[in-house]
């Protein structure tokens, strides 16, 4: 039987959003009802909101993310689609209570029941596991850029518990992100779902390989993706003319990339082709649909849904 909740977890940049991404069109292309919910979506039932639970006692958190999760397994009972939900069991309520110093007994207590509330969806938990997670979050922070690495450093700091536990500075922020993966990775042990771990080589990551053993998992059928004739066609610059942002696409060893479009949040942003002269931005809820000259985006983020660019600068290459 297919579950109908599969959570795809992992450190920040392990390809987690990229693999619920890919998954998810893999379910569409075999015509299966699919809904994924990316962990930063406005849509995303389980997105909890920082001012109130900055305000929580611990006790009043577990209790906000249970309700966030009863909400979440009432509707998923009540639809067709498979949920797929990334950085949903331990980005948000989780990743707060280990902020806090809370104890890894009270953490995995709260994930227990979390577990007995999904356990009717018959659900799969897919955990990407580097190889080296202090490798792992160093390129991470290379890959990402230095605005980025100062917003993580700044946030692993200002946890509550960050000096008592060593938290302090960018080596600090290595050895938050090494603790909080050794408790990501145990709570297997404890919970009764369907547990899958990928091991993802942070040198040299063979992303086909796990992508076939997933969906071997999942019994789904693995179909290609239809690619546009001419990806030339998407190459240049594009301006949205009330705020004056702009990004680029162009190629680079082979793959197109954004430029512009994610920052701060990344530099540069890998594009996957699809069929009708859509684009999507890989392992985010962006959608990139081309018509009459103008760019169309799509996506769960209120900051872009419904932005609209124009050429601004053709780029003629021929890769």
């Amino acid at each position: 039987m297919r579950p109908k909740l599969i959570l795809i977890e992992g450190l920040p940049g392990t390809g987690k959003s990229t693999l619920a991404q890919w998954l998810a069109e893999q379910y569409r292309l075999n015509e299966i009802p699919v809904k994924w919910h990316y962990e930063l979506s406005t849509s995303n039932p389980l997105k909890a909101d920082e001012k109130i639970v900055a305000q929580l006692s611990t006790k009043d958190l577990f209790a906000y993310g249970l309700r966030a999760w009863e909400r979440c397994v009432d509707h998923a009972r009540h639809v067709s689609e498979v949920t797929i939900l990334d950085a949903g069991l331990f980005q948000h309520i989780t990743m707060e209570a280990f902020r806090r110093g809370c104890s890894k007994h009270a953490i995995y207590s709260y994930l227990n029941m979390v577990d007995d509330k999904v356990l009717p969806l018959q659900p799969l938990m897919i955990y990407v596991s580097p190889d080296d997670a202090t490798q792992h979050i160093e390129q991470t922070y290379l890959k990402r850029g230095e605005r980025f690495k100062e917003i993580i450093v700044n946030w692993c700091n200002e946890s509550a518990d960050a000096r008592r536990r060593g938290y302090c500075g960018y080596d600090g922020s290595i050895l938050f992100w090494n603790d909080f993966n050794d408790l990501c990775k145990g709570s297997s042990s404890i919970m009764r779902s369907n547990f899958m771990q990928v091991d993802v080589e942070v040198a040299s990551p063979n992303w086909p390989e796990h992508q076939k053993r997933v969906l071997r998992r999942l019994e789904v059928k693995p179909i290609e993706i239809a690619r546009p004739a001419d990806l030339n066609l998407f190459l240049g610059t594009y301006l949205q003319q009330e705020t004056s942002k702009e990004f680029t696409i162009s190629w680079e060893n082979g793959d197109l990339y954004a430029t512009g479009i994610l920052d701060p949040l990344e530099q540069k942003s890998t594009l996957i082709p699809t069929e009708n002269n859509r684009l999507l931005v890989r392992g985010h809820d962006i959608e990139l649909e081309f018509s009459d000259g103008k760019v169309f985006v799509h996506s769960g983020w209120r900051r872009l849904d419904g932005c609209v660019f124009t050429t601004h600068t053709k780029i003629q290459t021929t890769e």
